[in-house]
C-alpha cells in the first residue's frame, strides 16, 4: 500500500470509516477526479514532477493561500443538472445551471448554518481578486523556476560526468 493510500487506510479504521476507492457500482468516479485535477491543478502547475522539498513548500503556499481563495470565491463553474441520451445515434446532450463559484453556492445552501455563511462572507469582503492572482503567478513562477533549476543543475552534471 503506497504511503497516501496507507494514511487515509489508518485513518478511516480510526474513525470505523469504509474505506472504498470509489463509490459502490460507480467505477467511473476515477476519471471525474482527474478531470477536476486537470481544470484546478494541472493547468495552474502543469505536468511536471515536483519531488523537491522546496517544490512542496511552494505548492502548499500556492494550494492553501491564493489559489484556494481565487478558485472558491471568484472562479464560477457550471453543473449538469440534466443529462438526456438520443439512443438512436448515441450522443448525449446536457444542461447546465447558471454559473457560480463554489462560494455562492455555499451562501445560496439551505443546509448550511448561518454562522459558517456569516465566517465566509467574512472573509469575501476582505479579498481581492486581482491581488490573489499576482499571488498565484508569483508562486507558480518561482514554482516553474525550480524546474528550470533542477534541470540545468542535470546537464551541470551530466555534463562533468562526460568530460
Amino acid at each position: 500500500m503506497n504511503s497516501l493510500t496507507g494514511t487515509y487506510s489508518r485513518y478511516c479504521k480510526q474513525r470505523s470509516i469504509d474505506f472504498t476507492r470509489s463509490r459502490s457500482g460507480q467505477k467511473n468516479d476515477n476519471a471525474h477526479i482527474e478531470q477536476k485535477n486537470r481544470v484546478v491543478i494541472r493547468e495552474l502547475v502543469g505536468h511536471a514532477r515536483y519531488d523537491t522539498q522546496q517544490q512542496l513548500e511552494l505548492l502548499n503556499k500556492l494550494y492553501r493561500g491564493p489559489w484556494r481563495l481565487y478558485y472558491n470565491y471568484f472562479l464560477p463553474t457550471r453543473k449538469v443538472t440534466k443529462r438526456s441520451y438520443d439512443k438512436s445515434s448515441g450522443k448525449a446532450s446536457f444542461t447546465y445551471d447558471k454559473a457560480r463559484t463554489p462560494y455562492q453556492r455555499i451562501i445560496d445552501h439551505s443546509d448550511v448554518p448561518a454562522a459558517t455563511k456569516a465566517k465566509l462572507k467574512a472573509e469575501y469582503a476582505t479579498l481581492n481578486p486581482a491581488a490573489l492572482l499576482r499571488d498565484v503567478h508569483k508562486l507558480r513562477n518561482q514554482l516553474i523556476a525550480t524546474l528550470n533549476d533542477d534541470k540545468l543543475n542535470q546537464e551541470g552534471n551530466s555534463l562533468e560526468r562526460d568530460s
